[in-house]
């Protein structure tokens, strides 16, 4: 699992705004994800590569519910959090940081697509700032995760 062990961790300022969104794109993922999982070259078997990149993007999500306080536990609770500007230091590993950053920018694509360029750029925009908030933190690339992105 490498740094889902959160040996190689990597803090980042997020808004959580832009974190709700990030939330978003990585339960979308998932639902992409676990269907690859079953793109196996051997009958009945999981395909090893997308089940750890599913429970990457899985423990992506859980660690935005752990670490981001206030987290409303009804849907209620988002009309007044988070507060406007809100930021928080979100502590990831570094293959997390990869996907995240390779969902937004795979979604911002789809959005373009369908003619959602508002969305596409805003995508864009959170992925080059985790991006650039990586490179700085970590002092290296973000890693690539996906071979078909």
């Amino acid at each position: 699992m490498g740094d889902l062990d959160r040996g190689n961790v990597v803090p980042i300022v997020v808004g959580v705004a832009d974190w709700l969104r990030i939330d978003g794109v990585m339960d979308n993922e998932i639902r992409d994800l676990r269907d690859k999982c079953f793109e196996s070259e051997v009958p009945d078997q999981l395909n090893p590569f997308w089940v750890e990149l599913t429970e990457n993007a899985e423990s992506i999500r859980q660690a935005g519910w752990d670490q981001l306080p206030g987290w409303p536990k009804e849907s209620k609770g988002f009309r007044s959090w988070p507060a406007p500007g809100q930021t928080q230091e979100m502590h990831l590993g570094a293959r997390q940081w990869g996907l995240i950053v390779s969902a937004l920018e795979r979604w911002a694509t789809l959005d373009d697509e369908d003619g959602h360029q508002e969305s596409a750029a805003f995508l864009r925009r959170v992925a080059a700032e985790v991006r650039t908030g990586y490179e700085q933190q970590a002092g290296r690339p973000l890693p690539a995760v996906r071979p078909d992105w």
